[in-house]
């Protein structure tokens, strides 16, 4: 060691030790001798015999390499005596909360493990370890191939466990003595390494916090809770566990804490503000939290004023980010004294603007209202990912060429106006700091603390910002959660928490772990459900601190309106507060007609979005019902006859609709005489009308069904509209005899819902899950989670990447919904339509009287609970009945699956069959699809049922369990195998 206690217990360097003095251990506080060697630098020793409590003594590294680096560091940042419980180390540096290791000698994987559990796992230190790979370098066992790649011969086994991106750890390599010597290590693979960085010394030296030869003080966490925060907790009450209050302490350098829902984020923000101005002497002034909504800024203000102090409060600066760049904006204008040209774009304005251009474009006079949404949101989406023009041409394919010529036509007429939208604010704001360094540095100086809330669901452009701003002093407090990202379609960007370590200086990863919120029931479905997505933490694991509760229940019906009654009818019985949730605002439709009819009090939590009466589906429904009443309803007939694919031209129509009122005769009739010349038409117009009585003599629920069937979903099928609108308005129809009836509910309920008005002390909330997010519920129900809505289609052109980023934040929104539960979750399933979702967290399921889930476990390859474990490692599977009733547990799906599955249901399997064994029917089945693979567009199954799916890397033909992804659009039987995926990461 180079650090040794003298007489007087102080610490002094090995530098400044005189030959002869007397010294002592810091660890065991033996009496110590200096040393020196032709091996080692001149050291601190122990005497013979003596059996240091330091179970690393002996393993530390003594070598000149070793000392030179550590030299470099202020003495008292060096070999810091570092406890947890009875355990005591010596950390080569420490830095603040950053112990730098250097290690020129090989390091077992045991021992390194042991000590990044030490620091990270047991204190919360980030270790940042520098190897001395020069020999292996020279003697070309390490040899660079690129820029960023190195090949290696002789690969160490000691980092391959690690996940260096997860920011627990940075591991550096010292190649040379050279110029940007220094590798930074991205990630391993088999025989190579590939490389983030290249460093300097100094650069290297400045990255863990040394800077003209100061640094940060250590920080001492000698005890599970040091003394300055543990009198910082008692006088203001403030109880956390042990990962929340390392997230408070947390005060300098780059943190991104993730936190799983019902963690207390908000909680241990509001804390942690309060530490760094009563504990740390910040000033709340250069404190700067950016919130993602204006009531999340407000919520956090009241917290921190009801916690701590007012006027503290008052001087905070918590804003959203369009409040900050708005900031800015007024800034630039005062500083450099500009005109302010250009105003706010209020949202009346803007969609005048937009509804003009698609007129210019298009030629329709009367745009709908979800083409301007749409219209509204990709111009919002091209500004908050920063898009280039190449970039905007991919990103929307040649059919949506209409939106780069939309968008240059948009920002012409707001430059006209002087006018500029909210994503203009971002922009604006981010452009002046960039060009004005000394407004920046301005602005750097006022917010030297900066946190962002809610960061998963934060933009491209709103990272940028907050990276400007914090890049001076590096003090950025991230939070949130990769898993709750669900606003893809606004730009949201959780790329930036799994790219962190890349974009901050020595970060440091937290996590909040801990679910308060819902039984340990929900919270292990939801865990194990959310494990199977790519993009994410995947060392994060939600658990939770309530008892088991009850299980999961999966409610199955026949149809698509009955879960609209079932739940209508649970929402009678007595239950604390009870939420309803679906993804879209038109789902909301049939329960609020329910809850209207039985007088059942809620309150509906709405999105913006477009108006379910008014959309073109809806409508196109109504004038179709309207015409088959009304043989003579012209304006009913103008709507739909050329959506019957008939080929009826506008001039027939016209004409049948002014002849058949001088004539007195239908205008079907009218429409026969018109195309009797043509045999083939006048067929066509005999099917109309024949069908249109058809569709008259009909309850309204099965018009609704003709009308989709006859015509209208090829229809919409062409014109990509939602058919999905047809389902809701079928449910409304169930509940009407005639269709005279059902279009005098359907005129009327769109004002007895915008004119109801619940008093009622705990009402049932209706909710899509975006509105729910941030919120929690005694007892939820999902309706609507069937495939096509939750997951929900894309689109056909969507490319494969697109299509598998979407599913994933599918995925991630279905967990947003079950974890709003507190206590009981039900889950609504159609037995006519596939339940991916729901099938994961109650695979293979079956309902008994109480509709408590019985699980029956088809193959070996279902992920089971841990109940369950012991029998499969034992080998006594077969003794697992198959209506075992445990807990649900989701079976292992891959991300590509529901992109291309289909129902085509396994041939049933004989009991001879049955009695082979598994190599047999592999092997059989394997002879039955190997001829198979010319065509893409079905499943390939084998006699017994199996899928079988072939590799395009390596072109193996195996059964889909092997495949870590597969299928697509035109690839439904090719995908990525295990092995090869393997070799690829």
């Amino acid at each position: 060691m180079y650090i040794a206690f003298d007489k007087e217990q102080k610490r002094i360097s090995i530098n400044d030790a005189v030959q002869g003095d007397t010294f002592f251990c810091p660890i065991c506080l033996e009496r110590l001798f200096v040393k020196a060697g032709t091996e080692r630098a001149r050291h601190f020793s122990h005497y013979p015999k003596c059996e240091c409590n330091d179970g690393w003594n002996g393993q530390y590294d003594m070598s000149e390499w070793h000392y030179e680096w550590q030299n470099r560091f202020p003495a008292d940042n060096q070999e810091v005596v570092v406890q947890w419980d009875d355990i005591r180390h010596r950390a080569d540096v420490l830095v603040d909360r950053t112990v730098a290791e250097f290690q020129h000698s090989p390091l077992s994987a045991g021992k390194f493990n042991d000590r990044n559990v030490f620091y990270h796992n047991n204190i919360g230190y980030k270790v940042v370890w520098l190897y001395d790979m020069r020999e292996d370098y020279e003697s070309g066992q390490l040899k660079e191939k690129n820029n960023n790649i190195f090949s290696w011969s002789k690969p160490r086994s000691t980092f391959r466990k690690y996940n260096l991106r997860a920011g627990a750890i940075d591991l550096f390599f010292q190649i040379s003595d050279d110029n940007e010597c220094i590798l930074q290590i991205h990630e391993f693979y088999e025989g190579f390494f590939q490389i983030k960085q290249r460093f300097t010394k100094e650069a290297f030296l400045s990255y863990i916090g040394l800077t003209d030869g100061r640094c940060l003080p250590p920080l001492h966490i000698d005890t599970n809770i040091d003394e300055e925060y543990q009198r910082f907790s008692e006088k203001y009450n403030i109880v956390l566990n042990l990962q929340q209050q390392r997230a408070v302490q947390a005060v300098s350098g780059a943190n991104l804490m993730i936190a799983v829902p019902g963690s207390g984020k908000t909680t241990v923000m509001v804390a942690r503000m309060g530490y760094m101005i009563y504990c740390k002497g910040i000033a709340p002034e250069n404190i700067l939290a950016i919130t993602y909504t204006k009531s999340a800024t407000n919520d956090i203000k009241q917290r921190f004023a009801q916690k701590f102090d007012k006027n503290i409060a008052d001087r905070l600066n918590i804003r959203t980010i369009n409040s900050l760049c708005e900031q800015i904006i007024t800034r630039y204008v005062q500083k450099y004294n500009r005109p302010n040209r250009y105003k706010l774009l209020n949202e009346n304005e803007q969609c005048a603007i937009i509804k003009s251009i698609y007129t210019s474009i298009t030629g329709d006079k009367f745009p709908h209202e979800a083409d301007i949404i749409e219209a509204q949101t990709k111009i919002s989406y091209i500004k908050n990912m920063m898009l280039t023009t190449p970039e905007l041409r991919e990103e929307y394919l040649p059919e949506d060429s209409i939106y780069e010529n939309f968008y240059n036509k948009y920002e012409d007429a707001l430059k006209s106006n002087q006018r500029m939208d909210y994503d203009d604010q971002l922009r604006f704001a981010k452009i002046f700091l960039e060009k004005k360094p000394d407004l920046l540095c301005e602005f750097q100086d006022k917010y030297q603390y900066i946190c962002v809330d809610e960061a998963q669901d934060t933009s491209k452009i709103q990272h940028e910002i907050v990276r400007l701003l914090a890049s001076k002093r590096n003090n950025v407090f991230m939070v949130g959660d990769e898993d709750q990202s669900i606003y893809r379609f606004r730009a949201a960007y959780p790329q930036a928490l799994l790219s962190f370590a890349d974009i901050y200086i020595n970060p440091y990863v937290l996590f909040l772990e801990t679910n308060y919120r819902s039984t340990k029931q929900i919270v292990s479905a939801a865990q194990s459900f959310i494990s199977h997505n790519i993009n994410r933490h995947s060392e994060k694991y939600m658990r939770s601190s309530r008892g088991d509760g009850k299980p999961i229940k999966r409610i199955n019906v026949m149809k698509k309106h009955e879960q609209y009654s079932t739940v209508a009818e649970a929402s009678m019985q007595d239950h604390g507060q009870m939420a309803i949730l679906y993804r879209n605002n038109a789902n909301a439709i049939p329960l609020m007609d329910l809850f209207l009819r039985k007088n059942i009090p809620f309150q509906r939590l709405k999105d913006a979005g477009e108006n379910f009466f008014t959309c073109k589906v809806v409508q196109d429904i109504v004038y179709f019902l309207r015409f088959a009443i009304n043989p003579n309803d012209a304006d009913a007939f103008k709507q739909i006859y050329y959506k019957c694919g008939y080929g009826f031209n506008q001039r027939a129509a016209n004409w049948s609709c002014t002849k058949s009122l001088q004539k007195g005769i239908s205008i079907s009739d009218e429409l026969i005489n018109q195309l009797s010349k043509w045999r083939s038409l006048e067929q066509k117009a005999l099917d109309f009308k024949e069908k249109m009585k058809r569709i008259a003599a009909s309850a309204p629920q099965d018009a609704i069904d003709m009308i989709c069937n006859y015509w209208y979903r090829d229809y919409a099928r062409e014109k990509e509209l939602d058919i999905g609108k047809c389902d809701i308005l079928y449910s409304l129809a169930v509940q009407e005899k005639t269709i005279t009836g059902f279009l005098e509910h359907l005129e009327l309920l769109p004002k007895l819902i915008e004119n109801y008005h619940c008093s009622a002390e705990n009402p049932v909330i209706l909710s899509t899950i975006h509105s729910a997010k941030g919120l929690e519920f005694d007892i939820v129900y999902i309706v609507d989670a069937y495939d096509g809505s939750l997951p929900h289609s894309d689109r056909e052109t969507a490319k494969e990447q697109e299509r598998i980023d979407n599913y994933e934040e599918e995925r991630r929104l279905f967990y947003v919904a079950i974890t709003r539960a507190k206590n009981e979750l039900y889950l609504l399933s159609v037995n006519e339509y596939r339940t991916a979702f729901i099938n994961e967290i109650v695979p293979e399921a079956h309902t008994n009287k109480d509709n408590e889930v019985n699980v029956v476990f088809k193959d070996k390859h279902t992920l089971l609970s841990d109940t369950l474990k012991p029998i499969i490692v034992s080998g006594m599977i077969n003794n697992v009945t198959e209506t075992t009733s445990i807990p649900a547990q989701p079976y292992k799906r891959s991300i590509s699956e529901y992109i291309s599955e289909t129902n085509d249901q396994p041939n049933p399997v004989s009991e001879e069959k049955t009695t082979m064994s598994k190599q047999q029917k592999y092997e059989i089945g394997l002879s039955d699809v190997s001829d198979k693979f010319t065509q893409q567009t079905s499943i390939i199954r084998d006699r017994f049922g199996a899928r079988w799916v072939k590799c395009v890397k390596c072109g193996a033909i195996k059964q889909d369990y092997e495949f870590s992804s597969y299928g697509g659009e035109n690839t439904v039987n090719l995908g990525t195998c295990g092995e090869c995926s393997r070799k690829r990461s």
